[in-house]
């Protein structure tokens, strides 16, 4: 995913530079068979779209409960109706995973599927297209803020 934001070019920050920022860590909740779970979730990366508005970016290649997702899409509805967001894009691993997610979407409680701003995405489609448009120009390179002005400016 980052070689695809890359490319477009998209700014974005990872994991690791998302430490630094406590806003984007979040609780979730979710009740399975095993009992009720809480956690802190972050998204995977935090890309910038062309008009400085953030977009999560979650890479789904593990399965998670339906119910983990729903907790997960919660959060993600939180950001969005709060303005941290202008919504979550699933990259995932194949298509089991995409139905699941698609799934826990539709089946949320707390939130409507259009508050989601969700757009679920094929990693090998993501790929495909990273390696086609390098290949067309290969000396295009996208760019990266300081983390401090990409997501730390209080959007």
């Amino acid at each position: 995913m980052a070689a695809w934001l890359t490319v477009h070019p998209r700014e974005f920050k990872g994991s690791r530079e998302l430490l630094e920022f406590d806003e984007w860590s979040g609780k979730i909740a979710w009740w399975d068979h095993k009992g009720h779970h809480e956690s802190r979730h972050r998204p995977d990366l935090v890309a910038i779209r062309l008009d400085g508005r953030p977009i999560a970016v979650e890479i789904e290649l593990a399965p998670k409960s339906i119910e983990r997702l729903r907790g997960i899409l919660r959060r993600h509805a939180v950001w969005r109706h709060a303005g941290k967001s202008n919504g979550v894009h699933y990259i995932c691993g194949d298509e089991n995973a995409r139905e699941r997610i698609r799934t826990a979407a539709k089946t949320g409680r707390t939130f409507r599927y259009d508050d989601l701003g969700l757009r679920l995405m094929l990693l090998d489609t993501i790929k495909a297209e990273a390696i086609e448009m390098r290949e067309a120009d290969p000396c295009a390179v996208g760019f990266r803020r300081r983390a401090a002005d990409a997501v730390g400016h209080g959007s």
